[in-house]
C-alpha cells in the first residue's frame, strides 16, 4: 500500500474515533393519577463537546419501548416512541439553541435559548415526565409488575462527516468503529421493582 492510501485512510477513519457510552438511569413514579418516567445520562461528554467546539450540531434520539411479559411466548411490545434533542451553540448571541421533539405527540418540538452550557448539556441529558401512558396504547389499565421498559439511546453530531464519509469509514473498518456517536443498545428497566 503507498503512503496516498495510508493517509486517505487515516483521514476517513480518524474521525471515527469511538467514545465510551454514557450510563442510562430510568426512573418512574407510582402515583395513581400519572404514571411519569426520567431517563437520565451520566459518563462522557467528550463527544457532545467536540460537536459544540467544531460548531455542529449534536443530536441525541431516544427511543423507548413498553414491554409485557408473557410466559411460554415472546414478550408483547408497544410500538417504539421516540424524543429527539439536538443542541447548538451559536456565537453570536453566545447561548446554547436547545431543541426538543417527542415524536407522534401532535405538538410542536420546543425550542429554548439556554445562555448557560451545563444547563443545556443537562437538558440534552435527560427525558423528563414521559407519560406511561404515551408508551401504552394497547393495555390501558396495565399491572405494572407484568411490564418493562426498554430503552436506547443514540448520539450523532450533524455535519461533522458526509454520510458518504461514515459509510466508507464503516466498510474499510468491517464494522468495527463506530462513526455516529454511540449507540447504547436496548436496555432494559424492570417497572415491577420500582
Amino acid at each position: 500500500m503507498n503512503k496516498t492510501k495510508i493517509i486517505l485512510l487515516l483521514i476517513l477513519l480518524l474521525p471515527a474515533i469511538s467514545y465510551s457510552d454514557p450510563k442510562v438511569l430510568v426512573n418512574w413514579s407510582k402515583k395513581r393519577s400519572t404514571k411519569k418516567i426520567d431517563i437520565n445520562l451520566f459518563g462522557n461528554d467528550e463527544l457532545i463537546n467536540q460537536c459544540l467546539n467544531s460548531g455542529f450540531v449534536h443530536q441525541y434520539r431516544y427511543e423507548l419501548e413498553l414491554c409485557r411479559r408473557r410466559t411460554a411466548w415472546f414478550d408483547s411490545c408497544e410500538d417504539v416512541r421516540k424524543e429527539i434533542h439536538q443542541l447548538e451553540f451559536d456565537s453570536v448571541s453566545d447561548s446554547y439553541k436547545f431543541i426538543t421533539d417527542r415524536l407522534r405527540d401532535k405538538k410542536e418540538p420546543i425550542e429554548l435559548q439556554l445562555q448557560e452550557k451545563e444547563e443545556a448539556l443537562n437538558a440534552m441529558r435527560s427525558v423528563k415526565k414521559y407519560p406511561l401512558k404515551s408508551l401504552n396504547s394497547k393495555f390501558p389499565k396495565p399491572d405494572i409488575s407484568k411490564y418493562y421498559l426498554s430503552v436506547r439511546v443514540m448520539a450523532d453530531c450533524k455535519g461533522d462527516r458526509s454520510d458518504i464519509t461514515k459509510g466508507i469509514s464503516k466498510v474499510l473498518s468491517l464494522g468495527l468503529v463506530r462513526v455516529q456517536g454511540f449507540n447504547t443498545g436496548w436496555l432494559d428497566f424492570n417497572l415491577g421493582d420500582s
